[in-house]
């Protein structure tokens, strides 16, 4: 019984804040370590300090040792995941946000309509399967906000992750760099016509930098011919990555994908033999319709980096085709037959 007892104890003062701590002392004690009003200056400002670094410490080490067992002391399946690989500007957003609402919509956890965040210039969801991501950038997930929840529950075990769940990245341009034998793996392509895909991806670039300091940023060539440079690279890489798994891979174009997006979904879904609800799914395409898209976002703010509405002058323009045509025409070539 008493060994209970001490264990309850130790349970508790483990999953309790150190406010509650604090609070709890000053009930049994008298002595007021919590109150009311913390002084920022003064000498009275020196308690506020040390409370503010106790919780400061103790909040990085309950981040610290929630990503730390998610890391090293979880075990996945990496040969159930569904990996989708977009190249960037080539509907990755439109993709995500179908199946997004679809899940919502089949989870009955939602109406499936996306909610615009304009502080934040994303796009939310009420469906669970989005939390419990497997881990793919150690980078990510070092630097990935954890919710309250997270904090709350961090003692528990769970290892529940949903494997049904579809996994987007832009590898290999971004690194998952804790999957591993990741080309061993059935895998999902989304990409764009080369020359269309660069171009909407610099100006993609050069509208992120209007995004951020909310006033049109102007180029240069320098600028353009690094931004160009860059989008070759990637689009090579991309490229090359997905031609060396092909037997492996189902690629969705873009173009297919915006001209037909049931029927792209409905391949990825047999791809990776998944059941689907063809009237949820229909539903979901209906709702992310490019218009309606549109007038989410520009409601919230028409400052936004979801759409690259960045004007480039013409004659830029038939130079970056110039360029483009000429370097990625193995690829405009290769990227017919797919």
């Amino acid at each position: 019984m008493k060994k209970n007892i001490f264990k309850n104890f130790i349970f508790k003062y483990r999953t309790t804040d150190i406010r509650l701590k604090l609070r709890y002392l000053k009930k049994i004690s008298g002595i007021n370590f919590y109150p009311n009003y913390f002084a920022k200056s003064g000498i009275s400002s020196i308690y506020t300090r040390l409370i503010f670094l106790l919780i400061i410490f103790e909040k990085f080490f309950i981040d610290f040792k929630i990503k730390y067992k998610i890391l090293f002391k979880t075990e996945y399946n990496f040969k159930k995941i569904k990996f989708i690989n977009t190249f960037p500007r080539s509907g990755t957003t439109f993709l995500r946000n179908i199946l997004s609402s679809y899940y919502e919509l089949k989870f009955n956890n939602g109406d499936g309509i996306p909610k615009y965040d304009k502080s934040k210039d994303k796009f939310f969801y009420n469906v669970f399967h989005e939390k419990n991501l497997i881990p793919m950038n150690i980078f990510k997930l070092v630097h990935q906000c954890l919710d309250l929840n997270e904090f709350r529950n961090y003692w528990i075990k769970k290892d529940n992750y949903d494997y049904d769940n579809f996994y987007i990245s832009h590898y290999p341009i971004s690194k998952d760099d804790l999957i591993p034998e990741r080309s061993k793996r059935n895998q999902a392509f989304l990409i764009r016509n080369p020359i269309d895909a660069c171009i909407s991806y610099i100006k993609h670039t050069l509208n992120f930098e209007t995004y951020l300091k909310n006033k049109k940023e102007k180029y240069d060539r320098s600028k353009l011919d690094k931004l160009l440079k860059r989008s070759i690279e990637d689009y090579k890489l991309f490229f090359k990555y997905l031609l060396s798994i092909k037997a492996k891979s189902y690629v969705i174009k873009f173009e297919n994908l915006l001209i037909n997006p049931e029927r792209s979904l409905i391949n990825l879904f047999h791809f990776y033999n998944l059941k689907y609800e063809k009237k949820l799914l229909r539903k979901s395409i209906s709702i992310n319709k490019k218009k309606n898209f549109k007038r989410l976002i520009y409601s919230g703010s028409k400052n936004t980096n979801r759409i690259s509405n960045y004007k480039i002058k013409n004659k830029d323009l038939v130079y970056l085709k110039k360029i483009l045509k000429k370097e990625l025409n193995k690829e405009i070539t290769k990227f017919k037959t797919l």
